[in-house]
């Protein structure tokens, strides 16, 4: 195998140390903030094979996109969350990777400073 073999063997072992710590940051790592808004939602529903139950089981990934001042991010939410939202809602979004953490709706404008819900 030689040195080609060793190469090779430290070349896809760094791939695979890059891969796990972008996973894990992107889990573990810290919140985003913004003011944004809701422009759109949408639901996907699968069916994928259960290993143990034998058989296929019906999934829905709810996803809610935020636009905010320079760019726009689609999130993963919860069923709870998604059906609360309205597209045109407004608030403080905190969020990490592609998931939701809190979203804090505005509910009117006073004197110049929001409010929140």
């Amino acid at each position: 195998m030689g040195i080609l073999g060793f190469l090779l063997y430290f070349f896809f072992t760094a791939i695979w140390i890059i891969v796990i710590i972008k996973m894990v940051w992107k889990r573990y790592g810290k919140s985003k903030y913004a003011y944004a808004t809701v422009v759109s939602k949408s639901d996907d529903t699968f069916q994928e094979y259960s290993i143990i139950k034998g058989y296929a089981i019906e999934k829905t990934k709810y996803i809610v996109t935020f636009e905010m001042q320079h760019k726009t991010v689609k999130l993963f939410v919860t069923e709870g969350f998604y059906n609360s939202i309205r597209v045109n809602d407004s608030g403080k979004l905190e969020y990490k990777g592609s998931y939701l953490i809190n979203f804090q709706k505005t509910i009117g404008i006073e004197n110049d400073s929001d409010v929140y819900a």
